[in-house]
This record gives structure tokens, sequence and C-alpha cells, in this order.
């Protein structure tokens, strides 16, 4: 991950595997090594906040490809007020972003409370960009090889937003569930950028999950109607679409940069020649290497296209046209070697959709008792979870299983009907 850009032009397939497999590493892990790790692929340095939403005229706009945009859209720009939390999140003590970092952490009531004041300017800023009316990073075009720099501390802002949401739950349910709202769109900022960009959007609808589950009995009817409102978004499903469509619009034209430009094109095919049996070939002849690592390319980035649609598709459909795009991928390793990347991203959005879809049958059952437990289905299966009562309430269950094991969920008793 820290080879030089061409390099890692050369090594782009296994270099996005081992991104991805970080991050989703630490979607269950939020330790300091994250951090640590994040920081040679998403440095914390960003454009400076702008005072004003009038871009500089030499300032590159992030524009999906392919589509015209002469000027910013009117209203005020979400990046703008992230731009100013990160830089009010940077002035807090490491013991500060310790205690923010670990949510679930006992520490000092009064360690606490100061904590939670001082954060308040960055509360107010999340809110205020959930209300913004788009978001422009100012990262200019995206490509496979460039840095995302606003991916850390967007979840540094999102760890931040947990703890302040945990902090509030006990006594004020409403806003706690209204900051979750605001963290919500905070990683729906980034999740259309890339696929990074998408597993951290869901990696930050997990917390939310748990914590909103593990505060359920407490939930107030607006507080109620604030968290449906949340799991029943369509945001997550139409970024994960989006987030892969934009990679794929990406690779070919970047690919394509690369091989046309001498300097650059010399030392990938220099790196090509280093990777044996990457065309099918131990020695093969490096102008037709260029060629075929084109075409592969270009076979990538229409699978991926194709993929973003499939994804939702029952498995039984998904894996007849999945077993025929790996069988095409044997005679296309460079491309072939991102296949397992993009299972994974499947089995990622399928979890996030039942995690959601799950906790609003759960609290919908609880406000409304058993005979609900239709209102929302599994989304693998269109069909109700299954409805289990335990000694403490009941327990939802989905065939659905992420890493090998089931889905479940489990809830305190129903609230006593009128």
């Amino acid at each position: 991950m820290h080879d030089a850009p061409v390099r890692r032009l050369a090594f782009w397939s296994a270099a996005i595997i081992t991104l991805l497999a970080l991050v989703l590493w630490c979607l269950w892990k939020t330790d300091t090594n994250f951090v640590a790790r994040q920081k040679a692929v998403a440095p914390d340095a960003l454009p400076a906040a702008r005072s004003s939403v009038t871009p500089r005229p030499d300032q590159e706009q992030a524009q999906p490809r392919a589509v015209a945009a002469p000027s910013q859209p009117p209203g005020e720009n979400a990046a703008d007020f992230y731009k100013q939390a990160f830089e009010l999140f940077n002035a807090l003590t490491e013991e500060e972003k310790n205690m923010l970092a670990h949510p679930r952490d006992e520490v000092d009531a009064e360690k606490a409370a100061g904590l939670f004041e001082k954060i308040r300017p960055i509360m107010d800023l999340l809110r205020q960009a959930k209300d913004a009316a788009y978001v422009d990073w100012g990262i200019g075009e995206l490509r496979f090889d460039k840095p995302l720099p606003h991916i850390l501390p967007v979840w540094k802002l999102g760890r931040l937003a947990l703890w302040d949401a945990a902090y509030l739950f006990p006594s004020e349910p409403e806003r706690a569930v209204d900051d979750l709202l605001a963290r919500a769109q905070l990683g729906h900022s980034i999740g259309t950028d890339a696929m990074i960009g998408f597993l951290v959007e869901t990696s930050l609808a997990v917390g939310a999950v748990d914590l909103i589950r593990g505060n359920a009995a407490s939930l107030t009817p607006e507080a109620f109607s604030q968290s449906i409102e949340m799991l029943s978004s369509p945001a997550s499903a139409s970024d994960f679409v989006t987030s892969i469509s934009r990679e794929a619009d990406s690779y070919p034209s970047s690919m394509a940069k690369a091989l046309s430009n001498p300097d650059t094109r010399k030392k990938a095919l220099k790196a090509i020649a280093n990777m044996p049996n990457l065309t099918g070939n131990d020695s093969p002849n490096l102008e037709a290497s260029t060629r075929d690592i084109s075409a592969q390319s270009e076979w990538l980035a229409q699978t991926e296209k194709t993929f973003a649609q499939k994804a939702a598709l029952p498995d039984a459909e998904f894996k007849a046209w999945w077993t025929q795009v790996s069988e095409e991928g044997k005679s296309r390793p460079f491309a072939a070697m991102s296949l397992p990347t993009l299972e994974t991203m499947r089995e990622r959005y399928r979890a996030d959709s039942v995690n959601r879809s799950m906790l609003a049958a759960g609290l919908t059952v609880m406000q409304s008792g058993a005979d609900q437990i239709g209102t929302y289905l599994d989304p693998t299966t269109g069909h109700p979870f299954t409805y289990v009562e335990t000694a403490a309430g009941f327990e939802l269950r989905s065939t659905f299983q992420y890493k090998k094991k089931p889905v479940t969920m489990s809830f305190s008793s129903p609230a006593p009907q009128p």
C-alpha cells in the first residue's frame, strides 16, 4: 500500500482487495490500529474549510464522471461544515479523542460531561450539514489510484457522534436519535465516492443499529419514529449501486491514461513483467500485455456495472450469473483478482439491509405487538423474520448468514397493549 502510484497502478486489483479487507476488519473492531494503518491511505490533510460556497476558479469540483456541471448547485455545501468539524476535532486532546474512540467504555462522569459540552460545536456542524443542499468534497475527478483524504476524518467524526448519542440516550432519546440521523447523513456523504466509502458508511450504520437496539426500551414515540425514518432510508441501497458504478466508470479511463503516457507506461509495464502468469504467460510480451490488461480492465468495469444491479437479486439468480462471470474470469486473471472483493461487497450490502430491516421489525413489535412482525420483511427472502419468544422478551432470526453466522437480534418484552 506504500508503493509508488505507478506501481500501485499495475497492482491495482491486489491493492484494492487489501484496502477493502482492512476496512472490513475494522467494521466490527474500532480500535487504534485502524487509525494508524489508514493514515497511509487517507491522510488527515484536507482542503481548508471555505467561508463561502462560491468555488475558487482553480478549484477542482468532484462530479460524477461524464456529467457536465458548469457550476455548483445552489445552497450550502455539506462538505464545508464537515471540514470545519474536522478542524475542531483535531483540536481535541489525545485523551478526549481516546474517550470518543471507545463509546462503550466507562469514564469519569465529570470528564464525560465536560467532553459532551466541548463537542457541542462539532455536533452542531453535523446537524447543519445534514440539512445542506449538496455535498462536494472538492477532490476532483474520482480515480481508483487517487487518495480519498476525507475517509479517515469522517470515520473519526462518526465515532464522535456515536459517543454523543450514547451519552444522550438515557435522558434524551429524541436528541440521541436526531444526532444519529446527522451521523447517518455523514456516512451517506461519502457512500457514493467509492467502494471504500460505502464500506465506511455501512460500518457507521452497524454502530447505530447496536446503540438503538440496546436502548429500545427507552424510545419515546418521537424517538421511535425517528429511528424508523433512519432505518427505512433507501440511501444505503442507492449508495451501494452508485459507489460501484463510479468505480467502474473511473477504472478504464485511469488505466488507459497511465498506459498512454510514455513515462508511466514504461514503469507500469516493468511492474507487469514482474507478475508471473498475470496474462496466462510466464514470459509475456509487454506490448501484448498492455493490450490484454486494457481489455481486462474494460471487462472488469462492465462486470462491476452489471454487478451493482444484480447484487439485490435472490441468491439463485445471482449465483447463476456469478458462475458465468467466474468462468469468464479464468481467462482474465488480472481482472479476476477483484472478483472476491465484489462478493464481499454484496455480503456487506445484504448484511446492512438485513440489520436495518430486522431492527425496524423488532422496534415495531415492541411498540405494537407480535402480530406486526410482518411490517418489515427480511430483504433476502421477502418474508417476515422468524419470531421466537425468550425468557426476557423475543428474538428475531433471518435465514441469511453473515460471516457464516445466522443474523439474529434479541429484544426485551413488547410494550403492553392498551
